[in-house]
């Protein structure tokens, strides 16, 4: 007798590769702004690869009781950009053991963005007595980001991610 199981799920699966050097601060992108979701009640789940907690965005506020100790004070998610679907998270001060899979689930929406982190040695050509030519205008608000190429392309990818229909045969 034979069966077959037709499993239709509505999700959304991608898979972006981050590059970073020891000591540096990443951005693990998770994004969704699907109107139908409200950020403020959402369940967002970050996890390494051996499953240890990053950030738990449970309706909407960070439960940083549940962080696993390696992770403690070097997670950001700024709760202003959650409220707007962005639930990526800056891990600072890199290390080569943070080398691996992550992975953001928000379940409501059938959302699972797995993040490579690449942590390789020191950058080169960095100098901390010479801070590089001033900026022509202070930046806006308390704190800056300045989008490189990289992560310009890794957003680029994050918009090539898009909700589908996935079928599953067996």
């Amino acid at each position: 007798m034979w069966f077959i199981v037709l499993l239709c799920v509505n999700t959304v699966s991608c898979q972006v590769v981050v590059k970073g050097f020891i000591g540096d601060s990443v951005l693990l992108p998770c994004i969704y702004t699907e109107k139908y979701l409200q950020p403020e009640k959402v369940n967002v789940y970050w996890r390494d690869r051996d499953d240890n907690i990053l950030l738990d965005i449970i309706s909407g506020v960070h439960n940083m009781k549940t962080q696993n100790e390696k992770f403690r004070g070097r997670v950001i998610s700024p709760p202003d950009l959650n409220r707007k679907g962005n639930f990526s998270i800056a891990l600072q001060n890199v290390q080569e053991e943070d080398t691996g899979l992550y992975e953001c689930h928000i379940p409501e929406a059938g959302v699972e963005q797995r993040v490579q982190l690449t942590v390789t040695g020191k950058r080169v050509g960095v100098s901390g007595t010479d801070p590089g030519p001033a900026p022509s205008e202070p930046p806006a608000g308390n704190a800056a980001v300045t989008l490189t190429p990289p992560l310009l392309t890794q957003l680029s990818v994050l918009s090539l991610c898009s909700l589908g229909w996935t079928q599953v045969h067996t």
